[in-house]
């Protein structure tokens, strides 16, 4: 995209660097926003990437739900050097009418894990400690934050009445039947969720794709998604997104066991009670089209995987 293109260029030479090539490097990941990665000369890597907001139609449904501003400002002000490990951000440029657009460190000499695939007990673990580190951060200020609180409250019901239209695509028979019960258990699943002690600052997306492994161990990115809220949510996330189902029913009591003496938390149900996010999240994933394979396969496994751990965690059931 042109557009795209002269976009990068001019974040590139407001930095008074040069720019030598231009690679797309997130087609099948990005959903609301193009990543560029570019050659330069004259900065302080061989090579950046550069994050623009989508031009079309999902650039204008993460404006009005503030994706972009709730990356600009993670970036602008919350992480600085400290905890936990992610992207160095040379530049944060906002616009009111198409978002915000970053220039950030290239991970991409680091090493990637496909989400497809799932992470390893081992990676999980690098993940979980820097979701840790992040949640006991901000844990003492979350409150005062100026983040949005409770994804999940954000939710329409008429949206989710729909996803189950569409995840009985992916999966059928007592899978099903959970993700109903949830649905129709909505109110006080997230109201329990919403009111849950403890709440802290999440990256509200912690998956695979979002995550390079590096000597510092995982380093977060992408953190348009942040949250105020119960910090097993970003747990729950991970597990459900991005280990195979098998992984997560041998290793997930560890590791959750694990994040809370981390975070000095306690309480398994607390995890269950995390689950809720991807639980109700699943159903705004079902209904997305999938713009090629690598996608529609993303899509299928993550609500296959999401749906699975309702099941084994009995997450319909907190309500009662």
């Amino acid at each position: 995209d042109s557009g795209i293109v002269d976009q990068v260029a001019d974040l590139i030479e407001r930095l008074g660097w040069q720019v030598d090539s231009m690679t797309d490097v997130g087609a099948g990941r990005g959903v609301f926003s193009a990543v560029v990665r570019v050659e330069i000369s004259g900065g302080p890597a061989s090579s950046i990437v550069v994050k623009v907001p989508d031009p079309g139609p999902n650039g204008a449904a993460a404006r009005a739900m503030g994706a972009y501003e709730r990356e600009a400002l993670v970036y602008a002000t919350l992480l600085d050097d400290g905890p936990p490990a992610h992207p160095v951000c040379h530049l944060v440029s906002r616009d009111d009418e198409r978002g915000a657009a970053f220039v950030l460190e290239d991970l991409s000499p680091h090493r990637a894990v496909d989400q497809g695939d799932g992470l390893d007990v081992e990676d999980a673990r690098l993940v979980i400690h820097q979701l840790a580190a992040l949640h006991h951060r901000f844990a003492p200020s979350a409150r005062v934050l100026p983040v949005r609180h409770s994804t999940p409250t954000g939710f329409e019901s008429t949206a989710l009445e729909r996803g189950l239209e569409a995840a009985a695509d992916y999966v059928e028979g007592p899978t099903l039947r959970v993700l109903h019960r949830m649905v129709e258990r909505h109110d006080r699943l997230v109201t329990a969720f919403a009111t849950a002690s403890g709440a802290t600052l999440c990256h509200g997306d912690p998956r695979a794709d979002n995550v390079a492994f590096g000597p510092q161990g995982a380093i977060l990115f992408d953190w348009q998604q942040v949250a105020i809220q119960l910090g097993e949510a970003d747990v729950a996330w991970l597990h459900a997104t991005s280990l195979t189902v098998e992984t997560r029913r041998r290793h997930e009591r560890q590791l959750v066991a694990d994040y809370q003496d981390l975070t000095r938390c306690d309480g398994f149900d607390r995890y269950r009670l995390g689950m809720v996010l991807p639980g109700f999240a699943v159903l705004l994933l079902a209904q997305r089209q999938a713009s090629d394979p690598r996608t529609a396969a993303f899509i299928a496994t993550s609500v296959q995987r999401i749906a699975q751990a309702l099941e084994d965690l009995e997450v319909d059931d907190l309500a009662r």
